[in-house]
């Protein structure tokens, strides 16, 4: 017998539902095997706490409070169903308010001329003073002012 067959033997073994070929087996093989016997000892002590537990009794009340318990969890799901539908409208009209809005303003505002300005996009000019200042190696405070004020 392999550990693999002999978990369910010995469940099978402890419940007294083997046959007597398998009940020899079983015991053999407990006697020989420390893994098994050990897991036998577990499994006997797992049987013994469930019948343990078996002998609780509940409250006599307790299946009436399960249920006023759920009746009351409903009843709070049912007061608040009302604020939720209002509120999940309430964000919906205002989100197709505000995408209205978003689109009648950019529909009416008008389209702004795009201009393009010779200094910033570093195109040479035609103004005097690059006439004056490029034929010149030094620039002196005179031309800058010359440049300045013909501009």
């Amino acid at each position: 017998m392999n550990h693999f067959d002999s978990d369910d033997l010995l469940s099978r073994y402890l419940d007294d539902e083997v046959t007597a070929d398998e009940r020899t087996r079983a015991s053999a093989h407990l006697e020989t095997c420390e893994a098994c016997r050990w897991r036998f000892h577990e499994l006997r002590q797992v049987r013994g706490f469930i019948k343990a537990a078996g002998d609780f009794e509940l409250d006599p009340m307790f299946a009436y409070e399960v249920v006023r318990a759920v009746r009351r969890d409903e009843e709070g799901d049912v007061v608040w169903l009302g604020t939720e539908r209002f509120a999940r409208r309430l964000v919906l009209a205002l989100s197709v308010f505000v995408i209205c809005v978003v689109g009648l303003g950019s529909l009416f505002e008008p389209e702004q001329s795009v201009t393009v300005d010779r200094y910033l996009t570093s195109e040479p000019s035609d103004s005097l003073a690059r006439r004056v200042l490029e034929p010149h190696q030094e620039i002196s405070k005179d031309d800058i002012v010359y440049a300045a004020l013909s501009k």
